[in-house]
């Protein structure tokens, strides 16, 4: 589904504890073991002790929905529109890209029909056949079908669902005379195949999703199937800093706090303009751990005394100051530099 977010957010919904997040202690579902205060968010969630547990508790869960489908009684989590805003286009193969940027155009879940997409010279045009009710489902190509068609009439045929968009149900390819075939294909004096492209992106109201594409290209070009957009990075990463800052900073005092939050550190470092709030100094942002002068999130009141993980707690410090402050509550302004400079002259 190119909807990354609707099924899986759905489905970590509907397998959450009715009693919330596993602070350390409660039975496991699955084998009656406590839960560890310092395992992994999501099982907390789940309350399972254990990666065997939650793959165990996915595999009861997935029984679960094959039954309620075979008896009619599931009901499919609800999808999120297709973030596409224009209508009929030609996506194209860029000649300059920025740094980390994609080279090919794309907008939304897949090319719908009247769009054409072209890839390194060879444009693909799309139809849509909504599902004859006549044909059975025990039959070749039942159900709503999405049809890629190559410049010299050879197709490569999927699935759809009702808004005309591919599903990655694959029915085969075929020649312009209606035969099965596989591989290479001539076309306009070249050989070429078809590819599926897969390119992941982010709407600026943050909500990620991935395009979509069979798209027919020269068998000596080099086409990329997966992809990320920049945007897709960035968010991709700050997701990284928000986990990996929570869950660090949990382990260090063994448990989830109430009240405590999840956020990217930027913010902070952002909202107190990169200076170190205990020696009063610039943070440069170009310095990374293990620097002694790179930047580090500090919490004001520290968590070994009962501090919370919380924006309001936390503030930017260079990563030699917060050593130095420790735990203490009562640290006073220091000045890193001269410190620095101090313990490389004694070495």
């Amino acid at each position: 589904m190119a909807d990354e977010q609707s099924y899986w957010n759905w489905r970590d919904t509907v397998m959450k504890h009715p009693d919330g997040r596993a602070k350390g202690g409660e039975p496991c579902v699955k084998c009656g073991s406590p839960v560890p205060p310092n395992a992994h968010w999501k099982q907390r969630d789940r309350h399972v002790c254990s990666g065997r547990c939650n793959l165990n508790l996915n595999r009861q869960f997935n029984r679960l929905l094959q039954k309620a489908k075979a008896g009619g009684d599931f009901v499919p989590p609800p999808s999120t529109p297709n973030p596409r805003r224009s209508g009929p286009r030609r996506f194209a193969t860029l000649s300059t890209v920025e740094e980390g940027g994609v080279p090919y155009e794309s907008e939304g879940y897949c090319p719908l029909p009247g769009d054409e997409v072209e890839r390194h010279g060879v444009v693909t045009r799309y139809q849509f056949f909504p599902a004859n009710p006549d044909i059975p489902v025990n039959h070749m190509f039942h159900g709503s079908l999405y049809v890629a068609v190559a410049p010299s009439g050879h197709m490569d045929i999927w699935g759809a669902n009702d808004f005309g968009e591919v599903r990655r149900l694959h029915w085969g390819s075929m020649t312009p005379a209606g035969e099965m075939f596989h591989g290479e294909f001539p076309s306009e004096g070249q050989s070429l195949r078809w590819s599926y492209e897969f390119i992941s992106d982010v709407t600026p109201e943050g909500f990620e999703y991935r395009w979509e594409a069979p798209v027919a290209v020269p068998v000596a070009a080099n086409h990329i199937v997966t992809q990320w957009s920049a945007a897709y990075k960035a968010s991709s990463e700050r997701k990284h800093r928000i986990s990996t800052s929570a869950a660090r900073h949990e382990r260090r005092v063994r448990t989830n706090r109430e009240g405590s939050e999840r956020f990217d550190p930027l913010e902070v470092y952002e909202r107190d303009g990169w200076i170190c709030m205990l020696c009063g100094r610039e943070v440069n942002k170009r310095l990374t751990w293990p620097d002694a002068m790179s930047v580090s999130l500090d919490h004001i009141l520290p968590l070994v005394a009962g501090g919370l993980h919380t924006r309001a707690n936390c503030q930017p410090a260079h990563l030699i100051c917060n050593i130095r402050k420790g735990g203490r509550t009562d640290s006073k302004p220091q000045a890193p530099g001269q410190n620095v400079d101090a313990g490389r002259k004694s070495r």
